[in-house]
């Protein structure tokens, strides 16, 4: 797992999170941050990740990376669109891989900044400084975000939303669909880290396939593939603070990707578990 695809799982944890301003009884979920709100969060990621090539052979690699991140908002628009400046310190990432740990550079991810255009409701809208992520994985991740209701909710709501993106795969002719179907649940109102939080858990479902160009056959190299996902999640939010203050999510993914070149064919079957936290530094 390079440096670049480690910030798009970053990014992505901070976009999971909704903001929220409610009253007694119902809850308006929408991101509410005044310009010049600085937040700081310490992020946690471990992931193994198992792989079966073609002629059988397996490998496992495991990841672990530790983080600070300050989200400032840049700029709030008339229609409440949020300009966000996300800024990552203290970056660590260890690998360990054929019963060897190394800890790897760090070099693309420590001190950078990525701009990001998002609406109230929580739909990504732009991405700048996307040379940090060429991949283009910030914003096909971005989709496990919270999408909330136009309408208030209570206790013991649920809403859905589903959405797809599209992750580049090396040529304009080739791309990976991914559709992202959430469902989520307001479950209660209850202390973390002794601030009175709105509790909502989250339940995806994700698929994705390559889709290819009228020109795919003019390539070298062949390529088919499909993948299947779910990720749950519980995002704690204060109630009168207006921003996350715990959440932590678990993903499951296999994709098989078949790839042939010329007369050799090959296959790879991977299997993905990720765990993930987030929490709130800067409480007061």
């Amino acid at each position: 797992m390079n440096p670049r695809t480690i910030l798009s799982i970053l990014i992505i944890a901070l976009l999971v999170i909704p903001m929220a301003g409610c009253g007694k009884k119902v809850v308006n979920l929408e991101y509410r941050l005044p310009k010049d709100d600085l937040s700081k969060y310490k992020i946690s990621t471990s992931s193994t990740i198992n792989t079966t090539a073609s002629d059988g052979k397996n490998s496992t690699m495991k990841t672990t990376t530790d983080a600070e991140i300050s989200q400032k908002v840049k700029d709030v628009s008339k229609t409440g669109d949020l300009v966000l400046d996300v800024t990552y310190n203290n970056v660590k990432i260890t690998l360990e891989r054929d019963g060897k740990t190394q800890t790897m550079p760090t070099g693309a991810l420590d001190g950078k900044t990525v701009n990001m255009k998002m609406s109230k409701k929580g739909k990504l809208l732009e991405v700048e400084g996307e040379e940090i992520d060429s991949g283009g994985g910030m914003k096909q991740l971005s989709q496990m975000n919270a999408v909330f209701p136009d309408k208030p909710v209570k206790i013991g709501d649920t809403w859905e939303n589903t959405d797809t993106s599209d992750i580049p795969l090396g040529a304009p002719e080739l791309k990976m669909v991914q559709k992202v179907t959430s469902k989520y649940t307001f479950q209660s109102i209850e202390k973390m880290n002794n601030i009175e939080c709105a509790k909502v858990t989250v339940a995806a479902t994700l698929n994705q396939e390559v889709q290819k160009g009228k020109d795919v056959d003019k390539l070298p190299v062949k390529i088919d593939g499909k993948g299947e996902g779910k990720v749950d999640g519980t995002f704690y939010f204060g109630i009168t603070k207006g921003k996350v203050v715990k959440a932590e999510m678990i993903m499951d993914m296999d994709n098989t990707m078949n790839i042939q070149q010329k007369a050799k064919k090959a296959s790879t079957s991977t299997k993905v578990k990720m765990n993930m936290s987030m929490e709130l530094i800067n409480a007061n």
